[in-house]
């Protein structure tokens, strides 16, 4: 395959702390039972199965996509990242698994139509802006096949009381857009887009949301 481009708006200096990453997401997630209990949570409300062709956009270190290895998956992840795919296939590795990490932008992935069983974007539709965000999704849908299922994981609205540190919390860690992002209505633009019984649901104080949806 030819050179990946990164995009403008990709963030570089989150590739360059890759090997510090796992730190950071550990102790984020510490407080709803960590990483792993998280990552493993998705990947059972997607209903990963033995021999699914899986695939992970935005991957990043790959502890999502190893989490689905052990479900006996057939495992995609791309990202633009170098760093953070070496940290996933190393991690996969060390745990005896077998996964393939390509560098892809998420608006234009080179891989066959109808190729997966399972779809996630995992805290990585956020980082987008508005026009990647609808390329990303229709790359989404010409990669499902008939019968698949793709799901978003990312930020919800918190709308309750935890939601003015929440929102402080996001104004020191993400780019000013994702507030905007936190109101969008992601279910509408998914059936814009001709998608099928979406079903979109709230976790850990609304600070979440799970969206599952088919082609």
């Amino acid at each position: 395959m030819t050179e990946t481009l990164k995009p403008a708006y990709y963030r570089e200096h989150l590739n360059q702390i890759a090997r510090f990453y796992d730190r950071a997401v550990g102790f984020i997630t510490f407080f709803i039972g960590g990483e792993r209990r998280f990552r493993t949570e998705v990947i059972e409300v997607l209903g990963i199965m033995p021999g699914h062709k899986f695939l992970e956009i935005c991957c990043g270190t790959g502890t999502l996509c190893m989490i689905a290895a052990e479900k006996g998956a057939e495992v995609t992840g791309i990202d633009l990242g170098e760093n953070m795919l070496e940290v996933a296939r190393e991690k996969v590795i060390n745990h005896g698994l077998k996964a393939i990490f390509l560098q892809e932008n998420a608006e234009n992935i080179r891989l066959d139509d109808a190729s997966f069983d399972r779809i996630i974007i995992s805290f990585g539709l956020h980082e987008l802006p508005p026009s990647a965000q609808d390329n990303t999704l229709k790359e989404i849908k010409r990669l499902l096949k008939p019968k698949g299922i793709a799901m978003i994981v990312d930020y919800g609205p918190a709308r309750n009381l935890i939601g003015i540190p929440y929102r402080a919390m996001l104004r020191l860690t993400e780019e000013p857009a994702v507030l905007e992002f936190i109101k969008q209505d992601l279910v509408e633009a998914l059936q814009k887009l001709g998608f099928q019984k979406v079903e979109e649901s709230y976790h850990y104080f609304a600070t979440m949301r799970y969206i599952k949806f088919k082609p």
